[in-house]
């Protein structure tokens, strides 16, 4: 058969089923691929399987030596991730509960909506119009809040404290 450019050979065979020769020669292929890999009923674990507490038991002990334990009896210093115990402020405030409250508030009032472009259905920013560091008192102002898409949040002035 002739095939013209661009067109998938495959889409000829789309609702044709396997004879039963193939389907016996494709059984036969895999147990033959598949060959030395079956399990005992000991060691494998099937979804639904019901362990006896003497079971977990003795599972938990041959993992207790494989965990990276020693980590968790280091001091805070010593630990690999630890970078002095810094966290930066701004994790601090936009973690609690008020400042999503404000969040939240501001979305609603703006009906979740981009008020640069009016779009709707993509990741959204709540924007404070006077900017978080230099007016403190108005950081949870409803008034003080917009809502902006991520690209729109972009082009203001003071996106992520840098005054352009």
């Amino acid at each position: 058969m002739i095939f013209k450019r661009g067109q998938n050979p495959n889409s000829l065979r789309l609702g044709m089923k396997h004879t039963k020769e193939t389907k016996r020669k494709i059984g036969l292929a895999n147990s033959i691929a598949c060959k030395g890999q079956h399990h005992s009923s000991k060691t494998e674990f099937k979804k639904g399987h019901l362990v006896s507490k003497k079971e977990r038991e003795n599972i938990s002990n041959k993992l207790k030596g494989r965990r990276n334990d020693w980590r968790a009896n280091l001091p805070p210093e010593k630990q690999p991730n630890w970078k002095g115990g810094k966290t930066p402020r701004y994790k601090h405030t936009t973690s609690t509960l008020k400042y999503k409250k404000w969040r939240m508030a501001v979305f609603m009032r703006d009906n979740f909506t981009c008020q640069f472009c009016g779009i709707r259905g993509v990741y959204l920013e709540a924007h404070h119009i006077k900017s978080w560091k230099n007016f403190p008192e108005l950081r949870f102002d409803l008034d003080n809040g917009i809502t902006l898409c991520k690209d729109c949040h972009k082009l203001t002035n003071n996106y992520k404290g840098h005054n352009k």
